[in-house]
């Protein structure tokens, strides 16, 4: 977790400003010097990050004057939680050569609860369609995709422990439609051509079909 702040004013002398950020967690009476301490700003890494409520407070202090000025920032961490992206992400086409996809995927969290949204697009279109918007699945069913086209489908997830938070980056995956054999060939009737007149011991015929 990275936190940044802004002063209210931009200090000429930056030697004779002395910042500080002190933060204390939920439940608990304990205060702590933020790590990784900056002008604006501090960073939490993964071992010293806790998945609870904040309580920082951030001062600054005129070395010159000796006058502090401090200001306190609540952080809901639960707002802030992110996901990782799912993992091996296919779409397998029916072998009947129905028009189904059956698209499957893992996460690496398998314990903690999440929803996925999963969106289609016909490769060329600008837009994607939104097949399911929230599934605890990993598989999904799609069909009606006409013969021989280029589809492309994404996966993104939730937390769905705190319902709130941010959707994790998409994954994608791209499969195709196979080509399928018409269901009716082309049709002829008597009398469906043209013949043109003999030149020189060739005769050039045109056949016509639908």
């Amino acid at each position: 977790m990275t936190c940044h702040w802004q002063h209210p004013v931009n200090y000429t002398n930056k030697d004779t400003v002395h910042v500080t950020c002190f933060y204390t967690v939920r439940h608990s009476n304990l205060t702590y010097q933020c790590p990784k301490e900056s002008y604006n700003g501090c960073t939490f890494s993964h071992g010293e990050f806790m998945s609870t409520d904040y309580v920082l407070q951030v001062s600054v202090r005129n070395t010159r004057t000796a006058r502090t000025a401090s200001a306190i920032f609540a952080v809901d961490t639960s707002r802030l939680v992110k996901p990782a992206p799912v993992e091996h992400l296919i779409a397998i086409e029916d072998p009947r050569g129905s028009g189904c996809f059956s698209v499957f995927w893992t996460h690496s969290r398998k314990f903690h609860p999440k929803v996925y949204r999963i969106q289609h697009q016909i490769v060329g279109q600008t837009q994607m369609s939104v097949l399911s918007a929230a599934t605890n699945e990993t598989k999904l069913t799609s069909c009606g995709h006409s013969p021989y086209t280029h589809h492309r489908f994404s996966v993104t997830c939730f937390p769905a422990s705190i319902w709130s938070g941010n959707w994790s980056d998409p994954v994608f995956t791209d499969a195709w439609t196979s080509m399928t054999a018409p269901g009716l060939g082309p049709q002829v009737t008597n009398g469906s051509f043209t013949s043109a007149e003999c030149l020189v011991a060739t005769r050039h015929v045109t056949v016509m079909w639908q």
